[in-house]
């Protein structure tokens, strides 16, 4: 029995160190090499469209008002990383600037970049039409009064980028008298200066105001009424009101004609009347009754002491804003 169960150990010890024969053959693979995010923080953000890049590629767009990020491609150990922005934010449009940005990974993840975004400012103008008065003053809204002398026109101070503008009138020009009014003059700015902003000027003036002897007579274009003493050369005075209400344009508007073309078809005119001559069209006029009375074709005016009627109606229509006889209803300047 004591033989027996000493070989039985020994076959039991021989079983357990079998197989020996050394461990070349064990085919085992390495571990995976370590690799660590690439990330940091942001401030200021509050536009759209942020696109930041590790290494020149790896493009990582970042969302409106997020305060941090981290690139999807991890580096190794001792790789070295460059963050980079690739696109600006817009809406509002901003400056994005990376501080930190590179350098060598070690064995921690990366988390110190810093990210920076300041919202850009721009300028606020446009141009300035018809002019000719003195004392226009412009704001924007509200304030940053700029007197206008020129034919274009820049406020001073610059606006945030997604903030709105409002040019609006502060003061009209005198000497002579203009209404000017603003187009283009308010929106939100974007990404750029305004440059588009338009203020037009025209030329105001009452009938009463006027430096031609008998504009006030003319009761069709502002009739006075009973008591007033514009009989223009009847009896008695018209009836207040009845008129084409025509004064209005003028004094409001600022509208004469100015660039209005007006046709008379009729006998005779005299286009070197004193008060047509400087709203006739050069050159624009023809005589179709005779080239052979010693004037130009193109001048209409009658040889004889009557048959002008087309004088008359001229000046109804074009009659100037002179020191001479009345206006026409379009006297232009």
């Amino acid at each position: 029995m004591r033989l027996g169960a000493a070989i039985l150990s020994a076959a039991t010890l021989l079983v357990g160190c079998g197989g020996g024969g050394g461990g070349s053959g064990g085919g085992s693979s390495a571990p995976p090499v370590p690799t660590f995010t690439i990330g940091g923080t942001i401030t200021g953000l509050t536009g759209s469209g942020l696109v930041l890049q590790l290494n020149g590629n790896g493009n990582l767009p970042v969302n409106p008002n997020a305060t941090g990020f981290t690139f999807n491609t991890q580096l190794a150990a001792g790789a070295t990383y460059t963050a980079s922005v690739l696109i600006q934010p817009n809406t509002p449009s901003q400056t994005c600037v990376v501080t930190s940005g590179s350098g060598n990974v070690t064995s921690v993840n990366i988390a110190n970049i810093s990210v920076t975004c300041t919202t850009n400012s721009f300028t606020i103008g446009g141009t300035v039409s018809g002019l000719t008065g003195t004392g226009l003053v412009l704001q924007n809204k509200g304030g940053n009064n700029l007197a206008i002398g020129a034919s274009t026109f820049t406020f001073s101070t610059a606006i945030l980028s997604g903030v709105t503008y409002a040019v609006t009138v502060l003061t009209q020009p005198t000497s002579p008298t203009q209404n000017c009014t603003v187009v283009n003059g308010s929106g939100t700015v974007g990404a750029g200066n305004v440059t588009n902003v338009g203020v037009n000027c025209k030329v105001t003036f009452t009938i009463g105001s006027l430096a031609d002897p008998l504009a006030t007579q003319q009761w069709h274009l502002k009739s006075l009424g009973l008591g007033s003493g514009q009989k223009a050369f009847s009896d008695t005075e018209g009836v207040a009101g009845m008129d084409i209400n025509v004064e209005p344009v003028y004094s409001t508007f600022g509208f004469t004609g100015n660039g209005v073309i007006a046709a008379v078809v009729d006998t005779g005119m005299e286009i070197a009347h004193e008060d047509l001559a400087t709203n006739v069209v050069p050159g624009g006029s023809w005589n179709f009754a005779s080239a052979t009375n010693g004037r130009s074709t193109i001048d209409p005016t009658n040889d004889a002491t009557s048959g002008d009627h087309g004088t008359s109606v001229a000046g109804l229509i074009a009659m100037a804003r002179n020191s001479v006889g009345g206006i026409g209803v379009a006297p232009s300047t």
